[in-house]
């Protein structure tokens, strides 16, 4: 009788087993189970979409960027071979030296809103903005003391010349 009782609940534990599957076994012993699982990988997975998304729109800005810089590169070269052509403009005030061409261009803006014509060009490795084109080197200390007094050009402020 013993023997069938043993018999008859092993039967009654492998049934459960087996109509729980692993993940009541994985249960018992503390264990994540397939669902668990299952969730954690797809969390890793979204994790992974949204880092590749992040990488590449952090590319796209980069690329934009230097499409940007480049763009304001070229037209301030164009600018200042265009000045070149013009052998009346040969001196011009500058305003202001910048790292960053944003900078250099809101410069210019700001000053072209009060009467200045103003360029941006590089310039040992910055973006200097130079306004007020003159044909003399003296015309042009006489316009940058004029700006000095009307506070748009700072005491360090120096004369450009395209010849040199």
């Amino acid at each position: 009788m013993r023997i069938k009782s043993f018999i008859a609940i092993a039967a009654m534990v492998s049934a459960c087993v087996l109509a729980g599957g692993c993940d009541f076994l994985r249960k018992v012993a503390g264990r994540p189970t397939s669902s668990q699982i299952e969730a954690a990988v797809e969390q890793r997975a979204e994790q992974q979409r949204l880092a590749e998304a992040a990488e590449r729109d952090s590319i796209r800005r980069a690329e934009e960027a230097a499409a940007e810089a480049a763009r304001l590169e070229a037209e301030a070269q164009t600018q200042v071979v265009a000045d070149k052509a013009q052998p009346q403009e040969r001196y011009y005030v500058v305003v202001g030296s910048y790292r960053e061409p944003r900078h250099a261009e809101r410069k210019k803006k700001k000053m072209e809103a009060a009467g200045c014509k103003a360029v941006v060009a590089r310039v040992r490795g910055l973006n200097v903005v130079a306004v007020c084109p003159s044909a003399t080197r003296e015309e042009a200390l006489r316009t940058r003391s004029r700006l000095i007094r009307r506070g748009l050009c700072p005491e360090a402020g120096w004369i450009l010349d395209l010849d040199k």
